[in-house]
C-alpha cells in the first residue's frame, strides 16, 4: 500500500509511470492501493487510466467536515463528530454529550487521525467519553500541548504557559499518531492554537460588549463542549476585555514575525516571550 503518495506524484509523470511498470510486472504485486491525497485532475488522471489498464478500481474520497452545517451550529453536528461517534459505537465506546466535538478540535477531522484517537481511549480500556476524559488523555500528546499552552496564554497564566514549553523542551511533543514534531513545527501548532481561541474569544467579547444577552454569548461558546467549556469560557472573559484581546493579537504576530521573517533560530524564545506577554494578574 503506498500512503500519502500525492505530493510525490504530484512532482511529476517519471512516478506514476514506474508505478505503472512495477504494478504491471511479472514480480509485481497480486493488489495494490494508493493512496493520492489532494492531486489535481490533471495528475489524478494518469492514475485513473492506469487504474482503468489493470482493471482496478477509483474511489474519491473528501475529508470530513469539522464544521456544522449551517442550518444546525452545534459542534456536535458536525460530520467528523457524527463519525466519530459512529466509529466509537462499532467498538463499544460511547460520547458523553460534548466529548465528540472536543476531540475533533483537538485531533483534527481526518478520519484516520479520529481512528487513532479512538485507540488511545481503547487501549485505557475506557468504554464512556467525557470531555474532561479527552482533554485528560489529549494532554500528553502534541495536540493537547497546543491547547493547553493556548488556554494558559488566554487566561493571562504565563507560569503555566512556561512550565508546558519547559515540558516540551526537554521531551519534545509527539502527534496522536506518534510521529515527532520538530521544533518549527511545534511552534506553529502552538500559535495557531492560539490563533484559533483568540478568535473564539474575540467572537465572545464583541457580543457582549456590543449589548448581546452574557447567558445567550457563553451558552453559543460553550455548545458542543456543554459546561465545562462554557466555564472556561467564563474565566477567560473575565481576564480578557478587548484591549488585553488586541495586544495578545499584537504579541502573536510579533511571535510569528520573529521566527518565520526575522529568522530566531530558537523558536521557544518567541513562544517564551508570548507567554510574558500575555501575562495578567489573577483576579481576586
Amino acid at each position: 500500500m503506498l500512503e500519502r503518495a500525492g505530493k510525490a506524484l504530484k512532482r511529476g509523470p517519471r512516478l506514476t509511470a514506474a508505478l505503472g511498470r512495477f504494478l504491471t510486472s511479472e514480480d509485481g504485486p497480486k493488489w495494490a492501493v494508493v493512496q493520492a491525497e489532494a492531486v489535481t485532475a490533471a495528475a489524478a488522471r494518469p492514475l485513473v487510466e492506469l487504474a482503468g489498464t489493470l482493471k482496478g478500481e477509483v474511489l474519491r474520497f473528501r475529508a470530513l467536515y469539522a464544521d456544522p452545517p449551517p442550518w444546525k451550529p452545534d459542534p456536535e453536528a458536525s460530520e467528523a463528530a457524527q463519525f466519530l461517534r459512529d466509529e466509537a459505537r462499532a467498538r463499544g465506546i460511547s460520547f458523553e454529550r460534548g466529548a465528540a466535538s472536543a476531540l475533533v478540535q483537538i485531533a483534527g477531522s481526518r478520519a484516520a487521525d479520529l481512528v487513532q484517537a479512538l485507540g488511545h481511549f481503547e487501549m485505557l480500556g475506557t468504554k464512556r467519553v467525557g470531555a474532561d476524559d479527552v482533554q485528560a488523555v489529549a494532554a500528553h500528546s502534541a495536540e493537547g500541548s497546543a491547547f493547553g499552552f493556548a488556554e494558559a496564554v488566554m487566561l493571562g497564566d504565563a507560569s503555566d504557559a512556561l512550565r508546558l514549553l519547559r515540558r516540551m523542551e526537554h521531551q519534545g511533543l509527539r502527534t496522536w499518531d506518534g510521529r515527532r514534531l520538530a521544533t518549527r513545527e511545534a511552534f506553529g501548532m502552538l500559535t495557531s492554537a492560539v490563533a484559533r481561541e483568540l478568535v473564539r474569544t474575540s467572537a465572545v467579547r464583541a457580543a457582549l460588549d456590543g449589548g448581546a444577552d452574557a447567558e445567550a454569548a457563553l451558552d453559543a461558546a460553550g455548545k458542543g463542549g456543554g459546561m465545562p467549556a462554557r466555564r472556561k469560557m467564563e474565566r477567560r472573559i473575565d481576564r480578557c476585555p478587548a484591549a488585553r484581546l488586541r495586544a495578545l493579537r499584537s504579541a502573536l504576530l510579533e511571535a510569528e514575525r520573529r521566527v518565520r521573517r526575522q529568522g530566531w533560530r530558537e523558536p521557544m524564545h518567541a513562544l517564551e516571550t508570548l507567554a510574558l506577554a500575555a501575562f495578567s494578574p489573577a483576579k481576586r
